[in-house]
């Protein structure tokens, strides 16, 4: 058979350098963390939450894991071990537009615009005035991400963007940001992951 790639390991000592330099970025990241931009967009999911708004999440790749795991998060997370009466008494709508594949793969596959409109037609479907748009992405220039904000804004809904340095083809059609200063995707799909967790550990202390 043929080979098309080699592999060879480090040594030990160059696997502590590989794994310490990584660290040491994220490191870096976290130091470098918006934070007022943070506390602004948990702002508005609180606002979402308190309102009984309902909450879009959208991502693509690896984005749309973490969209994916907030859902959850936000879903039973932030009721702690035993949410039963914590999900009465606080009802919360909040879903992944990208969770659902045949709707995704059908849209992707019949539409004119195939992929571009995966979050488009479910926001048309499914969101309301005044509703939260949440959008994680790396470079923020996907065509069914510009696309989704489009929508986002013909209908009035708020949004928020949780993207990289320059990922900037909608800038104007956001009404906040949350920007992570790094090139490296692994960093950056980190920080978000921590923008949700920071989020669904103060819902967590926030409920009772």
């Amino acid at each position: 058979m043929e080979k098309y790639n080699s592999y060879e390991s480090l040594s030990l000592e160059e696997k502590k350098v590989s794994l310490s330099d990584y660290y040491k970025r994220l490191q870096q990241a976290i130091l470098e963390l918006p934070f007022n931009d943070l506390q602004k967009a948990l702002d508005m999911i609180e606002d979402a939450y308190k309102n009984h708004k309902k909450f879009f999440i959208i991502g693509n790749g690896g984005s749309h894991a973490t969209a994916s795991h907030f859902v959850a998060d936000m879903t039973k997370t932030i009721f702690g071990k035993s949410p039963i009466e914590g999900i009465k008494r606080h009802p919360f709508v909040v879903e992944c537009l990208s969770d659902n594949v045949p709707t995704l793969t059908a849209v992707g596959n019949d539409l004119p615009n195939g992929y571009n409109e995966i979050f488009s037609l479910p926001l048309y479907a499914k969101a309301s005035e005044g509703d939260l748009l949440l959008v994680i992405t790396g470079s923020g220039n996907s065509g069914n991400i510009v696309r989704a904000l489009e929508v986002a804004k013909e209908m009035n809904l708020q949004t928020i963007w949780f993207l990289w340095f320059d990922g900037w083809a909608a800038k104007d059609m956001v009404d906040h940001s949350v920007i992570v200063d790094s090139k490296d995707y692994g960093i950056i799909e980190d920080m978000h992951s921590s923008y949700m967790h920071a989020i669904t550990d103060y819902f967590k202390k926030s409920i009772k």
